[in-house]
């Protein structure tokens, strides 16, 4: 009697252990599915804002030196390129 209650208090912890350890599982599982839906999701997000980046109009002006023919290149952002030789001049005054 005492060999058959040992083997079921063992069988029953046995029986714990394993609701245990798919009740840990799980929870791994679900902690992988919200992380990947959330990499996924930022992923989205950065090629939705990359996309949006390249909409904005962006301009760049190139001035050559007649007298050697250097050239130079200046990043004017949105403005136009008779706006920025305004506001140059303007500035430069």
């Amino acid at each position: 009697m005492y060999t058959q209650l040992s083997q079921s208090i063992s069988a029953l912890f046995k029986l714990i252990h394993f609701v245990f350890f798919l009740l840990l599982l799980q929870s791994i599982v679900d902690f992988a599915n919200s992380l990947t839906t959330c990499l996924l999701l930022l992923h989205y997000l950065s090629l939705v804002l990359l996309e949006l980046r390249h909409l904005q109009t962006s301009f760049m002006l190139e001035v050559i030196r007649t007298t050697d023919g250097e050239r130079r290149f200046y990043n004017i952002g949105d403005l136009r390129w008779d706006r920025y030789v305004s506001v140059k001049t303007l500035n430069c005054a």
